[in-house]
């Protein structure tokens, strides 16, 4: 059974950033893209509204499942894709989505339940501070989420780590965490076209090709069995390494 919802009032994260700018837990969009989370999607997204992020909006992508009925009993935005596009297409229509709905911060977030809602605020607080333009939570930060971090994965990530700056000189401690923030600016400029996994590569590349500011925060990712069955195994990992090679040379 979903949590009780809140209907507390927007909490506000400071009077006004470095940066000049204004912002409360209102201006910020939660993204969550769902495939078959029926028995997740909804404690999902009540946990994150229970912290005082009211604005969540659920992508399900093509569920064979109960997703968007759950989905819907959590939160008033929920997108319902006709068939499986891949999470790549789900975060661009949740991210377009917030955007359009005035987000000045737009965080993705999966349902799995893999992520901590507690881990929201550190993850957008560079933001508000005017220090960057994008945020991404990093499992290698601190000793106890590598620990989490089960050790055939954990080196996994790490050679995707390597990969990566190979192919986009981006410097990183994780290449394939998928809690991260972005700024107004930042999900305006970023254009993501691969529909599938691929996108986490793509939005390095889209980091450095609009030279946009980015810093890592330290997150804790809990893994269980029913999120590893989910596609997270180290397979899926090297998987995704593989068809970063091909996507970039594609490109060229």
């Amino acid at each position: 059974m979903p949590s009780k919802k809140t209907h507390s009032k927007p909490v506000r994260i400071s009077s006004k950033s470095k940066a000049g700018k204004d912002y409360s837990l209102d201006d910020v969009w939660i993204v969550i893209p769902a495939f078959n989370e029926e028995s997740k999607i909804a404690n999902v997204v009540s946990a994150v509204k229970e912290i005082g992020f009211l604005n969540t909006v659920v992508i399900d992508d093509g569920s064979k499942d109960n997703t968007y009925e759950q989905a819907k009993t959590a939160s008033r935005h929920v997108i319902r894709q006709k068939k499986n596009m891949g999470q790549g297409a789900a975060l661009r229509d949740g991210i377009n989505y917030a955007i359009n709905n005035g987000a000045k911060i737009v965080v993705t977030f999966d349902s799995d339940g893999q992520h901590r809602p507690q881990d929201l605020k550190p993850l957008i607080q560079p933001i508000i501070d005017g220090k960057c333009d994008v945020v991404l939570g990093s499992r290698f930060l601190t000793k106890d989420s590598v620990k989490k971090v089960p050790f055939v994965k954990r080196n996994t990530l790490r050679l995707g780590t390597a990969v990566c700056f190979l192919l986009y000189g981006i410097r990183l401690t994780d290449s394939q965490s998928g809690l991260r923030a972005l700024s107004a600016k930042a999900a305006k400029k970023i254009r993501i076209r691969e529909d599938r996994m691929e996108h986490a590569a793509e939005i390095f590349d889209e980091i450095m090709r609009h030279k946009l500011s980015f810093q890592e925060v330290p997150i804790v990712v809990n893994y269980t069995r029913y999120s590893m069955s989910k596609g997270q195994g180290s397979t899926a990992a090297f998987k995704l390494g593989t068809n970063m090679l091909k996507m970039k040379f594609r490109k060229r």
